[in-house]
């Protein structure tokens, strides 16, 4: 198990802001934060590592990250997952829709959408609506969103497939976040997301 420092925490932070600001949407534009995340898990290729996360305004909240997946492959889904969220708070359309596989399903966390979207048809027309909705309601951007993966968790189900977990935080939920990674014509694209918000309970507010 690897602990990080804070000095390589702050350099994390910083690398992950600067790939955020990179509006590119290559996903090469997070190589530099993912190949420093991944390169304090030491020479086991299945080491699962711990990195303890300070809060932007310094509370001492932590968040956890867990790699169970070979190095490579986990530095490669992560990466893939940041060029995704990083789309996503930006609202870049072109990079987000190319997250996708085409034939990839999506559960919505709302309850005005119940049930799963399937296909690249029935995904994009909900996620444009999303979009919309952002854009009219956001007071300034880019970014639009502010997505911060906590407890982030990566686990290979085989050298094709990846399963990543993750924490959204505000003031009223918890958003929990599974995505299924898939790897063709060797690009890691999702298959799946299932995406649910959960409100604090009231004694932990």
């Amino acid at each position: 198990m690897a602990v990080l420092t804070l000095a390589e925490l702050v350099e994390l932070q910083r690398l992950r802001a600067a790939a955020n600001k990179n509006r590119s949407g290559n996903i090469h534009a997070y190589g530099a934060y993912s190949t420093a995340w991944y390169k304090h898990g030491g020479a086991s290729l299945c080491i699962r590592i711990v990195l303890l996360v300070f809060a932007t305004a310094c509370t001492g909240a932590a968040q956890r990250v867990v790699r169970s997946a070979p190095r490579s492959d986990a530095a490669e889904v992560g990466a893939a997952l940041l060029a995704f969220l990083g789309a996503f708070e930006n609202l870049e359309w072109d990079t987000f829709r190319a997250s996708f596989l085409d034939d990839a399903c999506v559960f919505f966390p709302s309850a005005r959408t119940p049930e799963r979207f399937c296909g690249k048809d029935a995904v994009q027309e909900r996620f444009r609506r999303v979009f919309d909705e952002e854009r009219r309601g956001a007071a300034s951007g880019p970014p639009y969103l502010r997505l911060r993966p906590e407890a982030l968790d990566i686990r290979a189900i085989d050298a094709n497939a990846a399963i990543v977990t993750f924490h959204l935080r505000n003031d009223e939920r918890v958003g929990r976040r599974t995505i299924v990674f898939r790897k063709t014509d060797g690009a890691w694209r999702i298959a799946h997301l299932h995406a649910s918000n959960v409100p604090w309970p009231d004694e932990v507010r």
